[in-house]
């Protein structure tokens, strides 16, 4: 069961792709900071291409920290999200059959072999929460969902842009409100 694997990239993944400032590495194959914004029509998957971008940073780069904020506080919808990353992880990994990735997942948390991890957020619906998110974490990557409809934008972004590391990359993905 579960949806099936998108294997083929879009013409506007394929663009960002090619003209993004994050998600890069240096000639040492290091990764170099830098940050996009992706205003996009719905439906062409951004957020999987950001999430399979988090999926391939942890595998390949030991110990670091993913996070990815969606604009919701409902707990299905991050489980919805988690269970498709894992999903997808399990055919990114080509996993022994048998073996269940859901024993990565503790609560909110991937957690790979390689030590890294991906952490999967609301952005709240107050100041008192936003202000809160990333607190206590250094962040390698993080991933902002559909940031337009936060209840408090700017509260999300002032605190995990202070956990983002040196040599962070940072992805705020959104559609554009289709009524105004």
């Amino acid at each position: 069961g579960g949806p099936l694997p998108v294997n083929d990239l879009n013409p506007m993944q394929r663009e960002f792709l090619a003209n993004r400032a994050s998600w890069r590495t240096g000639p040492d194959g290091q990764p170099v900071g830098g940050s996009d914004v992706i205003l996009k029509p719905r439906r062409v998957r951004a957020t999987s291409m950001v999430l399979a971008m988090c999926m391939y940073a942890a595998c390949r780069y030991p110990n670091t920290v993913y996070l990815s904020i969606f604009q919701t506080k409902a707990k299905t919808l991050i489980d919805s999200v988690i269970d498709q990353y894992l999903f997808g992880l399990a055919s990114f990994l080509g996993v022994p059959e048998g073996y269940d990735v859901a024993q990565m997942r503790v609560g909110n948390i991937i957690r790979y072999p390689s030590g890294s991890r991906h952490l999967f957020a609301s952005a709240g619906s107050s100041k008192r929460v936003s202000r809160t998110t990333a607190r206590g974490h250094r962040v390698d990557g993080l991933h902002l969902s559909e940031a337009r409809a936060y209840a408090e934008p700017e509260e999300v972004w002032a605190a995990a842009g202070k956990a983002l590391s040196a040599n962070g990359w940072a992805v705020c993905e959104s559609t554009p409100s289709a009524d105004r």
